[in-house]
C-alpha cells in the first residue's frame, strides 16, 4: 500500500487506494491515525474509481495560515 502522505503533490491516487489506507491507518492506530481519521470524516464521499490528489498542507483562510490536515481534491478530466 503507498503512502499517500509522503508523495509529491498532484500525484494521482484511486478513490479506493485512498479510502483503503485511510482505514488500515485508523484501524491499526498507526502515527498517521488522525489523518486518516480526518480522510474518512471529511471525504467520505470519494469515489473508488475517480482520480483523485492529495494535499498534506494548504492555505488556511486567515492571514498567512496554513492548514496541515490533509486535502483530497478529485482530477478534473
Amino acid at each position: 500500500m503507498r503512502n499517500i502522505l509522503s508523495y509529491q503533490p498532484g500525484t494521482q491516487f484511486t478513490g479506493f487506494e485512498i479510502i483503503q489506507w485511510a482505514k488500515f491507518q485508523v484501524a491499526q492506530k498507526t502515527s498517521h491515525m488522525r489523518q486518516g481519521a480526518h480522510i474518512l470524516h471529511r471525504f467520505g464521499n470519494v469515489k473508488p474509481e475517480r482520480l483523485y490528489t492529495v494535499s498534506t498542507s494548504y492555505p488556511g483562510t486567515g492571514c498567512g495560515e496554513v492548514s496541515k490536515k490533509p486535502l483530497v481534491q478529485r482530477v478534473s478530466m
